[in-house]
């Protein structure tokens, strides 16, 4: 299993970017440089292993998204779909998941 750094820099961006975060305010959030934020999304900068799961565990990323890009158009789904949920409070959580169980049935 190897980091592809294309697929983590997008990964990274969609989620700062769906979390409603800039990069100053992820910076701090994960206690690195703005610039260090701009060289992982779009210059192919690989983190330390420390760094990577303070961004997955910060932006709420499915590593499997990371790890084993083999279905992204479906796992990039599922995982904007979990990071929206996360910022859900109890009351829209309880209409999404009653929303999901009606499609489903």
């Amino acid at each position: 299993m190897q980091l592809n750094n294309d697929t983590f820099g997008r990964v990274v961006k969609e989620a700062r970017i769906a979390a409603n975060l800039t990069r100053e305010e992820f910076s701090e959030k994960i206690g690195k440089s703005p610039r260090y934020i701009a060289a992982l999304e779009n210059e192919g900068q690989t983190p330390s292993y420390e760094t990577l799961c303070t961004i997955i565990t910060v932006l709420g990323i499915d590593p499997n998204v990371i790890f084993y890009p083999d279905d992204p158009a479906k796992t990039e789904e599922v995982d904007r779909v979990t990071r929206l949920v996360k910022r859900c409070d109890e009351r829209q959580l309880a209409v999404v998941a009653a929303m999901l169980e009606a499609l489903l049935s």
